[in-house]
């Protein structure tokens, strides 16, 4: 599916490691890599100007350097509104990181998301979360996932972050700009292009991995 004419780009998702204490269905997010801290930097000299970042994973707080890239994201990157996503495994130490972001996403697998699919649920962890967050005056959305929608045909609809449906976001992935928020992380990911300091003026030479989408929605 090619990339949308006349999209403007006002997020970036930027996944900062592969490790995750969960093995989601259909979830591809897996494995031991990370994106060095090296490597952040540098994503945030090239990208410049950009109104959201969301920073995810696998689970970021797994990331060997969680500590320094919370305190330093708002000094790496020209962003005002940086958020984190989650699953709340994050120990009561390092609960104090989340306040150095502008938003914090946690996702919520519930008791019927753990009976659907033989996972365990976490909803002591996003309460404990949620409660350190209420009291610290920061803010936070939490989505609740009741199941994994099955893999349907694109386009798609109630996913905002979906290239084609929506089309303000982009993904990031070892060095180079994708269609989408998961798209480094499929096997087809589509066409990309590299990362420099004019990418706005090539994301026409993206074509969507929407064929290998795992979070599809309902058909239009």
């Amino acid at each position: 599916m090619k990339w949308r004419e006349g999209r403007v780009i006002n997020r970036i998702a930027i996944p900062v490691t592969r490790r995750c204490n969960r093995v989601c269905p259909e979830c591809p997010a897996r494995g031991d890599s990370q994106t060095p801290v090296e490597e952040l930097k540098w994503v945030g000299k090239m990208l410049g100007p950009i109104g959201k970042i969301e920073l995810t994973g696998g689970e970021p707080s797994l990331h060997p350097d969680f500590e320094e890239i919370s305190k330093s994201c708002h000094d790496w990157f020209d962003c005002k509104d940086i958020m984190l996503l989650t699953n709340g495994s994050i120990p009561d130490s390092k609960l104090p990181l989340l306040l150095n972001y502008d938003r914090v996403y946690i996702t919520h697998y519930t008791n019927e998301f753990g009976i659907r699919h033989h996972a365990q649920p976490n909803t002591g962890d996003v309460n404990r979360v949620e409660d350190y967050l209420k009291k610290n005056g920061k803010k936070f959305w939490t989505q609740r996932m009741d199941k994994h929608t099955p893999i349907g045909s694109p386009p798609y609809t109630g996913i905002p972050a979906c290239g084609y449906d929506r089309g303000d976001s982009v993904g990031y992935g070892q060095g180079r700009i994708y269609g989408c928020c998961v798209a480094f992380w499929l096997s087809d990911k589509g066409d990309s292009i590299p990362l420099t300091r004019d990418w706005r003026d090539h994301l026409s030479e993206i074509e969507l991995p929407c064929q290998s989408c795992f979070i599809s929605g309902e058909k239009k």
